[in-house]
């Protein structure tokens, strides 16, 4: 067992100019096995004001949430299937995609027709309806804002899935008709994170920022079989894909992600290796006048988890309305939506 502490420039105490740095774990010198460790660092740099007063700055330790594991979880899920196509849900979406090209080809064919007419307005009438896949009977009606959303909407959720689908398609075959394939997968996400440091938050503010990254290493043992692979073998992914303006729901509650991490995860077979890190630095601004003096700090963890051998995938909590504003093309896919539902 490895276990320690190292102070320098005082003892750890928020009030002290310093650094502090222990670490707790099991020996490995030859890196031969996952061994549990932590390592905690830390660094203060305290101004204190003539009456020798000084701002302390807490560690408040931000947890990985929910939202990003689940989120985390995605990017395993598709590193270990090795591609992105989901064939049931193409599969129940072909009805669609057959009326869009049909409908499409139509509306180019009234381009082509009304250009060798030399009926320019004609030509145009026709264009945003194309993408929309719109028939020769609405595309000879007056040209209005709600035709334009249409095709917006056709095009984002439409079209370009369908070219993202065959490009899926394309590389599953290659990954499926080459096993095996890896025999361990990585993947990491970072949350930026935004928290208050202050003890005495009525006298000063110490508002800290940083990040929580955590990293998966999966070591299989066990491939997922081709359908479960290409999604054949989960009913539910496939209803909730296939259910109208399901799409908008997982803006704000990723219910999508979720049931297709639910498709995949449980179902690995091996060992996952996690390890999660932590910086965070501020500095302290008085908000009582009668102080002064100032206070940086920097704060670091480093934990390396025991091995386990499956993982959970968390419930999808609700991300708030942020959602819809924070992105300008969801914004934008929004405003389309509202018009495209009312006359």
């Amino acid at each position: 067992m490895t276990i320690g502490t190292l102070i320098t420039g005082g003892v750890h105490h928020p009030y002290h100019t310093g650094t502090y740095k222990a670490w707790n774990g099991l020996d490995d010198p030859n890196k031969i096995a996952w061994n549990q460790y932590t390592v905690e660092v830390e660094r203060r740099t305290v101004d204190p004001d003539p009456s020798d007063w000084a701002m302390g700055v807490g560690t408040p330790i931000p947890s990985f949430t929910d939202d990003s594991q689940l989120r985390l979880l995605d990017k395993l899920s598709s590193a270990v299937r090795g591609h992105e196509f989901n064939a049931g849900v193409f599969l129940g979406q072909s009805g669609e995609v057959a009326r869009s090209v049909v409908g499409t080809a139509t509306a180019f064919a009234g381009i082509f027709r009304s250009l060798k007419r030399g009926d320019l307005e004609g030509a145009l009438r026709f264009l945003p309806r194309s993408v929309g896949g719109a028939d020769i009977r609405a595309a000879r009606k007056k040209l209005t804002t709600r035709d334009i959303a249409g095709a917006h909407l056709s095009l984002v959720y439409g079209w370009i899935p369908l070219i993202h689908d065959v490009q899926a398609a394309a590389t599953a075959m290659e990954v499926l008709a080459n096993p095996p394939r890896r025999s361990s997968v990585v993947v990491t996400r970072k949350q930026a994170v935004v928290l208050e440091g202050s003890q005495s938050p009525s006298l000063y503010s110490c508002p800290v920022s940083g990040s929580v990254s955590r990293r998966i290493r999966y070591v299989m043992e066990e491939e997922l079989s081709a359908a479960r692979s290409l999604g054949l073998t989960d009913l539910l992914p496939v209803l909730h894909e296939l259910t109208p303006y399901s799409f908008v729901v997982d803006w704000f509650v990723p219910i999508g992600t979720y049931l297709s991490n639910l498709a995949v995860i449980p179902h690995l077979k091996g060992h996952f290796e996690i390890t999660e890190k932590y910086r965070g630095s501020g500095r302290c601004i008085a908000i009582d006048p009668r102080f002064g003096g100032s206070t940086t700090y920097e704060h670091g963890t480093f934990v390396r988890s025991p091995l386990v051998t499956s993982l959970s995938v968390p419930l999808p909590q609700f991300r708030g309305f942020s959602q819809l504003y924070n992105n300008s093309q969801r914004t934008l896919n929004a405003i389309a939506l509202m018009r495209n539902l009312f006359k």
